[in-house]
């Protein structure tokens, strides 16, 4: 298991560079325009990143290998993902402080919360189903 875990880090990890890099490219660089739903991959890729790099560095150190129970792994994880999540929103909401830059409305943070535990609840239950395949 802690191969396919470190496989899925890895994966994701090339993901996300990627997209971020071909957002700054081809988005900010090229078209000068960004479509409305990349925000939303990306708080969804980041909550699974999150959640994966938990389960291999903390996950398997102190709870074995997915031992069996994916509830007691899925309310840990979405609560580390959760507080990783809220302290990137106090992150934007006082770089926007000190840049004077507008405020987003509180549907875009919640937005962005939620997106991040759903791609974390995702990615807990395909490692559990990778385990059991």
């Amino acid at each position: 298991m802690g191969q396919t875990l470190k496989t899925v880090l890895l994966f994701w990890l090339a993901l996300m560079v990627s997209l971020v890099y071909f957002d700054v490219w081809y988005f900010d660089e090229i078209i000068n325009f960004r479509p409305w739903y990349l925000d939303m991959v990306m708080h969804c890729l980041g909550g699974g990143f999150i959640s994966v790099s938990f389960l291999y560095f903390a996950g398997q150190k102190y709870f074995g290998e997915l031992s069996g129970r994916l509830l007691p792994f899925l309310i840990l994880t979405l609560g580390v993902v959760a507080l990783v999540a809220v302290g990137w929103e106090f992150y934007e909401y006082f770089v926007n402080i000190l840049t004077g830059m507008p405020q987003e409305p509180a549907s875009d943070t919640f937005s962005d919360l939620s997106l991040g535990l759903a791609g974390a609840a995702m990615t807990v239950v395909l490692i559990r189903h990778a385990k059991r395949g």
